[in-house]
């Protein structure tokens, strides 16, 4: 997705290279690598991403698929060479703790107990951004099963439900 100064760029660079598509296109993703692709301005936008990411309630377990999906996009983009070093304070409590506070208290005892575990394991001082990218996703889905869900049905569905007990015990 192109923003409006990206947006106008893009355009001006198609225009230019009108009679030579293949070139025009790759004119474009120079530009915007060169302008949006520097290794400190992805950093720049994951971090404000996570920065603006809501803290997660008790009953918001759909908001854990949103953080496990831009854990991962993290962790892709980790995976790039390029990206690599800039990224690497993720592997590290600080990069981890910022977004751990983000969660439950129950969860982020759960993640003690898990980073607990891996560094004795393994022998490490803390573990890498990609186990806390899997634990958060893990967290979703167990989270979010609909067979484990006691108690949690939906509020529209429990709304209706208490407006017809409502009713039922009126007419008694």
């Amino acid at each position: 997705m192109v923003g409006p100064q990206s947006k106008k760029q893009a355009s001006s660079l198609r225009v230019a290279n009108v009679h030579d598509e293949t070139r025009g296109l790759e004119k474009i993703w120079e530009r915007l690598d060169e302008r949006y692709g520097a290794p400190e301005s992805v950093a720049a936008s994951l971090k404000e991403r996570l920065d603006r990411f809501p803290k997660i309630k008790n009953n918001e377990y759909d908001k854990l698929y949103e953080l496990a999906d831009l854990l991962s996009e993290i962790d892709s983009v980790k995976q790039n060479e390029r990206y690599k070093l800039v990224l690497a304070y993720f592997d590290a409590s600080y990069g981890v703790n910022e977004i751990v506070t983000k969660l439950p208290y129950f969860m982020q005892t759960r993640w003690i107990d898990h980073a607990s575990k891996y560094k004795l394991n393994n022998s490490v001082m803390y573990p890498p951004f990609r186990t806390f990218a899997e634990f958060i996703h893990s967290l979703a889905v167990k989270m979010n099963d609909p067979v484990l869900s006691f108690n949690r049905l939906n509020p529209v569905v429990t709304e209706k439900i208490l407006k017809s007990r409502s009713l039922t015990i009126e007419m008694h």
